[in-house]
């Protein structure tokens, strides 16, 4: 029975691991874009992205909280960042 538990724990652990790298790995994508300038509307992003558009405006938040200046160019019809800005994940044992 210890032996069972033990192993769901690691089951979980692992499953908490996967989900934290795959957002991570969005806002990276999401910082890729906002450097190429070329996003579209937030709807085009999250289209592209495969997700829903306030998941988008959810990470544009992340990104800002983290130091991210974001704009929008209504000419472009792109969001871009106003500042260089890098995102790193880092994984260490």
């Amino acid at each position: 029975e210890k032996v069972r538990k033990a192993g769901q724990a690691i089951h979980q652990k692992k499953k908490r691991i996967m989900r934290i790298l795959d957002y991570m790995e969005r806002l990276q994508t999401l910082t890729r874009l906002l450097k190429k300038e070329h996003t579209g509307s937030l709807t085009q992003m999250a289209r592209n992205m495969g997700v829903h558009r306030l998941t988008v405006y959810n990470y544009m938040n992340e990104l800002r909280a983290m130091g991210a200046e974001i704009e929008y160019d209504k000419k472009k019809n792109t969001y871009y960042l106003k500042k260089s800005f890098n995102i790193q994940l880092i994984i260490s044992s």
